[in-house]
């Protein structure tokens, strides 16, 4: 195992081989799991999260955090760049429109100049830490 982070109510895994897996809360989509019914926003057992991000065509999983009702994910994508994605929802977002399935949104954009990337991810209540490899530090 590699890390593992829990929310309020929902724990995420990631595997030393990049799958990540979770259980728990998933009424909000913060376990990347999409929502068809009232069983598939509780996850009673260990499940694997595969999920798409639009417009890359492959990407690892690098990080894992997990805020009260959301989760972050930091992947690596084909041409090595990085990007954070999110799953679920927190206080700072007004509303959710859609819980019939879950749209993975990209929360920072920061390592736009060639040098800087992505290397650590955090969260905590309804904070979003990003640190890059220029040790700067986002708060959201």
């Amino acid at each position: 195992m590699s890390k593992i982070v829990c929310g309020n109510s929902h724990c995420l895994i990631l595997f030393n081989n990049g799958d990540l897996y979770g259980f728990g809360g998933n009424e909000e989509g913060q376990l990347g799991l999409t929502i068809t019914n009232e069983d598939s926003k509780y996850i009673s057992t260990l499940t694997k999260i595969n999920f798409t991000v639009q417009n890359l065509e492959g990407f690892s999983v690098e990080d894992i955090a997990a805020g009260d009702t959301f989760s972050l994910v930091l992947i690596r994508d084909n041409n090595n760049r990085t990007k954070v994605v999110r799953f679920g929802i927190n206080q700072a977002d007004k509303y959710r429109t859609n819980l019939n399935s879950v749209v993975v949104t990209s929360i920072e954009e920061v390592g736009n100049e060639d040098n800087v990337e992505i290397t650590k991810i955090a969260a905590f209540g309804k904070r979003k830490i990003v640190i890059t490899n220029t040790n700067e530090i986002y708060l959201s």
